[in-house]
């Protein structure tokens, strides 16, 4: 016997209905993806000077679309790339309705990270905001400490390309190995017995084992050898290299050189 229609739709309806809970929505994060190929280096420094110059073009579109996205339709994986490139984009947006400036600190008499900055899926956030309430407390990834950039030097080098949800656990693992391996601010491999490690481990230390100990496992997983052997022991002592808030601005970057 042929079901009915009826019977038909409540099927249909029924196998819809877990997916549009789970959320199975995407967020198109195309416009960022041509900024940053077009306006960041191979090193993660950034050339402000020409977003501001185009800014209406590169990146006023995106924040827009940010702004009145519903990221509550977003999958786990999509709303996580989607909060990470909110805060890299407004991060740059911030420099650049200042720019030219030397630091991020520079934007504000205040702290820049405690005032609103822009607004994402509905909301006047602050960079803060943005890091603690909507991807620490959501997604809790010590990863992510290495993805979003707050423009200073000290920071993991911005990548050339957006996060997205099909990507994002690739991206960030990525992320972690440059930055451990190829910033200035870690320098463990060929150590003997003591490190010098960023003081982002230090600022987030309940995210990367609670202590010097700690960080050392967390950090074993991306070596081999004699130093994943020390570090896995805790063997090393641990110093934090001192936090560079100059501006990673192409224009600084290559003065510097």
């Amino acid at each position: 016997m042929r079901p009915s229609l009826h019977v038909l739709l409540i099927g249909l309806l029924m196998a819809w209905l877990p997916g549009l809970a789970s959320g199975q929505a995407t967020f198109d994060h195309s416009l960022f993806d041509e900024l940053l190929a077009a306006y960041v280096d191979a090193d993660g420094m950034v050339d402000y000077a020409g977003i501001q110059q185009n800014r209406e073009h590169v990146l006023d579109p995106y924040l827009e679309a940010l702004a009145e996205a519903d990221a509550s339709a977003l999958s786990s994986d999509e709303a996580f790339a989607f909060w990470i490139n909110a805060y890299n984009a407004l991060a740059i947006d911030l420099i650049v309705r200042h720019y030219p400036v030397d630091d991020i600190f520079e934007t504000h008499e205040e702290n820049p990270f405690e005032q609103k900055v822009g607004t994402v899926a509905g909301h006047a956030l602050s960079l803060d905001e943005l890091e603690h309430n909507f991807i620490d407390d959501q997604f809790g990834a010590p990863r992510f400490h290495f993805a979003i950039v707050c423009a200073a030097m000290s920071c993991p080098p911005l990548r050339t390309e957006a996060y997205t949800g099909d990507r994002i656990d690739e991206q960030l693992q990525d992320q972690a190995e440059t930055f451990i391996h190829g910033h200035e601010d870690n320098q463990i491999a060929g150590q003997r017995d003591r490190i010098a490690i960023s003081t982002i481990f230090d600022w987030f230390k309940d995210d990367f084992g609670g202590g010097p100990e700690g960080m050392q496992r967390y950090l074993a997983d991306f070596f081999e050898g004699d130093t994943r052997k020390q570090l896995k022991q805790g063997a090393y002592e641990v110093s934090f290299t001192d936090y560079d808030w100059t501006l990673n601005d192409q224009a600084i970057a290559t003065a510097r050189r």
